[in-house]
């Protein structure tokens, strides 16, 4: 049977009562009449199991990625601090004074005005070197805080990565 017939026969089981009406007779009434959609019923509750599913495996998807970052953004937060130590060992064992008494001792040995020249250039070239890498320091530091900030927004889903 149909559903419109079932529905329909409850409706002239109704009709043809006389008198009151009993509770087996209430019953069987809306028994008819919730049976047609009992398999509709039985289809949704399938359907949001199956719904929920995925979203639970979706949900430990993300749990997973999010734990990788996190792990990814560890080492790469403990890989910025040592090129950071790195260069800032470099950057501080270039002693300008040390280079100055060194070459003025180198110098003296010489007797020719070209030596003197050509190692007077060499002081002012690493002069002019120690400024570039103190900014190649600084301008890594914001890089590496700006590649931690993006990551922590990717973990916190402020931003996203379209591929």
């Amino acid at each position: 049977m149909t559903k419109s017939n079932d529905i329909n026969e409850a409706t002239n089981v109704v009709m043809d009562v006389q008198g009151p009406i009993t509770t087996a007779d209430f019953l069987a009434i809306i028994r008819m009449g919730v049976e047609p959609i009992a398999d509709d019923i039985r289809d949704l509750r399938s359907a949001l199991a199956t719904q929920i599913t995925d979203l639970r495996d979706r949900d430990e998807a993300a749990r997973r990625r999010i734990t990788r970052l996190e792990t990814q953004t560890e080492d790469l937060i403990g890989s910025l601090s040592d090129v950071r130590e790195l260069l800032t060992a470099i950057v501080g064992s270039l002693d300008i004074e040390k280079f100055r008494s060194q070459i003025v001792d180198i110098t003296e040995s010489f007797a020719e005005t070209e030596e003197l020249a050509k190692l007077e250039k060499r002081v002012v070239a690493v002069e002019t070197i120690v400024p570039a890498v103190k900014i190649m320091i600084w301008v890594g530091s914001i890089l590496g805080a700006s590649v931690v900030a993006l990551i922590w927004a990717l973990i916190i889903g402020r931003a996203s990565i379209s591929w």
